[in-house]
């Protein structure tokens, strides 16, 4: 039970009622461990998002249930042992680039001085010490990527959700952000599940979940 970071049995998910509903997710039932590395593939519409959301514990289940038996209780999540890199930009506007990477730590209790120390350590890991006081209007949306996987993993989480963290990268700087963030995954002991639609990110990846239609499909470990 130590192991498990997040568990779902049965998880169903459905947006608005009656002829408007929308099945996003049925029937999913998983499990991810301490130090695995997932990738999370399948086309647009799939249920990728939906799936990593309710991993977060940032949406809930229309049916069945997620649980987190090695972190304890969903509001206890975030900032700290679970963290998350979205698809979209989400770095906060008027925040520098090492503002934005702090802030995870700010709202946790860090000290302001701990906070930035940390917050320039991640962004050096991440090759990214240049942009430290710039703002999120003066990055291209890769670096803003980038930026914010580092703001991700700041914290250290034990299990760090990404989807689609590479989207706008060409493939030589996809396969280096995705070194980089395998590597410092490794050296913290987070577990990764990445939603990706890049054949290149998933090969990277020890183990390979595909979603069809709202639906697990298939669990498939490389070889």
């Amino acid at each position: 039970m130590h192991d498990v970071l997040v568990r779902g049995q049965g998880v169903g998910r459905t947006y608005g009622t009656g002829e408007r509903a929308t099945r996003a997710l049925t029937s999913a039932t998983f499990e991810v461990r301490r130090g695995e590395r997932i990738a999370l593939v399948g086309p647009s519409g799939s249920g990728k998002s939906t799936l990593v959301h309710l991993m977060a514990g940032i949406d809930v289940p229309s049916e069945g249930s997620v649980a987190w038996p090695a972190l304890g209780d969903r509001r206890a999540l975030r900032p700290g042992p679970v963290a998350v890199a979205f698809q979209g930009r989400s770095l906060l506007p008027p925040l520098s680039v090492a503002e934005n990477v702090a802030l995870p730590l700010l709202l946790r209790g860090d000290s302001e001085a701990e906070a930035c120390e940390r917050a320039g350590t991640t962004l050096a890991d991440m090759g990214l010490e240049a942009l430290a006081d710039k703002l999120p209007e003066e990055l291209s949306g890769g670096q803003a990527q980038r930026v914010a996987l580092a703001r991700a993993l700041v914290t250290g989480p034990l299990l760090l959700l990404a989807d689609e963290p590479t989207g706008q990268l060409d493939h030589e700087h996809a396969r280096r952000t995705m070194e980089l963030l395998l590597a410092l995954s490794r050296s913290a002991g987070t577990a990764l599940v990445i939603a990706t639609h890049d054949g290149l990110v998933a090969g990277l990846l020890d183990k390979r979940w595909e979603m069809r239609d709202g639906r697990l499909e298939r669990e498939a470990r490389h070889v």
